[in-house]
């Protein structure tokens, strides 16, 4: 599957309702034929060019073919991130592509305010850590031989999405330091679990100094405990 059909399939669909789309069964039996470290190359080119190549879409179709990605049947095409063959550097590439993702698209589409707007991107971009294939969850129940490296490079995405200027990217990022730091003090021993969870605090703790949004300072403080839904 080429590039191009892929993003059509994805994001230039028919809508039956608001909340639907009207998906192609040729598409997606393609697309899911395809190998994971060809869906994974798909992807991370995908979350890289989102500023450019999906500006034709509306918010609603942007929304719809993201989440398909990522928490479409049976898991999201992202699940392919722990298919058979696939190496660290591919699964790599396409964590840092969330970044530029966020960076380059979500933050010029999403609300710039923490309130919930109740608009499909917004709620996306908020949503984005909590489930699916790679909140720290996923990553630590996959049982993978690079969980360290992967650990370490989700980490790393949302410290980068916190100083997005953006209230609604902020808010996603805190979102998935508080469901990470509770997913490594429930699942992992050692001392990475309290290498990891020191960095989390580090990293929240910056930002509630830094940031002049009460609201999400005040999140942030409670994303320290893990108390976030």
């Amino acid at each position: 599957m080429e590039y191009d059909e892929w993003i059509d399939g994805l994001f230039n669909r028919r809508q039956r309702n608001p909340f639907e789309l009207e998906w192609e069964e040729d598409w997606i039996s393609e697309a899911y034929s395809l190998s994971s470290s060809e869906v994974l190359d798909l992807i991370a080119k995908t979350f890289t060019r989102a500023g450019v190549d999906l500006q034709r879409f509306p918010d609603a179709l942007v929304a719809l073919g993201l989440s398909y990605i990522t928490k479409g049947c049976v898991g999201g095409l992202l699940s392919s991130i722990y298919g058979t063959g696939v190496t660290t550097s591919e699964r790599l590439a396409v964590i840092n592509s969330i970044y530029i993702l966020f960076r380059d698209c979500l933050a010029f589409r999403c609300s710039d305010c923490s309130e919930e707007t109740g608009d499909d991107l917004d709620t996306y971009a908020y949503m984005f850590w909590d489930a699916g294939s790679l909140c720290i969850y996923s990553i630590i129940y996959s049982k993978v031989d690079d969980e360290e490296e992967l650990i370490d490079a989700v980490l790393n995405v949302l410290e980068k999405t916190l100083t997005i200027p953006n209230a609604k990217c902020q808010q996603a990022a805190i979102h998935g330091l508080g469901h990470a730091k509770m997913s490594i003090k429930s699942n992992i021993r050692g001392k990475n679990r309290t290498n990891w969870l020191e960095r989390i605090d580090e990293i929240l703790c910056r930002y509630c100094l830094s940031t002049t949004d009460e609201p999400l300072k005040v999140y942030a403080y409670q994303a320290r405990t893990g108390a976030v839904q």
